[in-house]
């Protein structure tokens, strides 16, 4: 009986992670985002997308952010293909990393990646020229997968 309790007592204690995956926001994730924002048409639906380019914006990324609509993201842009990493440090929300090659098509994709994963970090099968954030399970909602097209380059500013 003492070591049932101890067991409760132990799984009461443990954090539990509280992100939100689901539901709309009021807003966009990215009213107060003061860096580039624009709409992208990305596999024929409207997004709003915050482009990450300094190296301060890309260290940030989507850190402190509490909701995704399904139409935000944040895009990361490359001057040349990368092998970038990234990893969850100060994410609240589980999201979908999306690594794309200079045609706008899928290299790489980590599906419904969770702060908890942090500090792990998660790279692209080949060099990258972007990468896309998105709400959790979108690409698989979507349909979307290795070699799908999501985006012109030319339409990113």
């Amino acid at each position: 009986m003492l070591f049932a309790l101890v067991i409760s007592l132990m799984v009461w204690m443990v954090p539990v992670h509280t992100s939100r995956i689901v539901g709309d926001c009021s807003q966009s994730a990215f009213a107060e985002y003061s860096g580039r924002k624009q709409q992208l048409t990305v596999a024929r639906m409207s997004y709003t997308v915050a482009l990450a380019v300094t190296p301060s914006e890309m260290a940030r990324g989507l850190g402190g952010v509490q909701c995704l609509n399904p139409t935000d993201a944040m895009f990361f842009v490359y001057e040349i293909p990368t092998v970038s990493s990234f990893w969850m440090k100060d994410m609240l929300i589980s999201i979908d990393m999306i690594w794309l090659n200079e045609n706008g098509e899928i290299i790489t994709i980590a599906h419904n990646v969770s702060p908890d994963t942090y500090p792990k970090s998660f790279s692209p099968d080949a060099p990258a020229q972007y990468v896309m954030e998105v709400r959790a399970d979108s690409a698989r909602g979507h349909n979307w997968d290795v070699g799908t097209k999501l985006f012109s380059p030319d339409d990113v500013r």
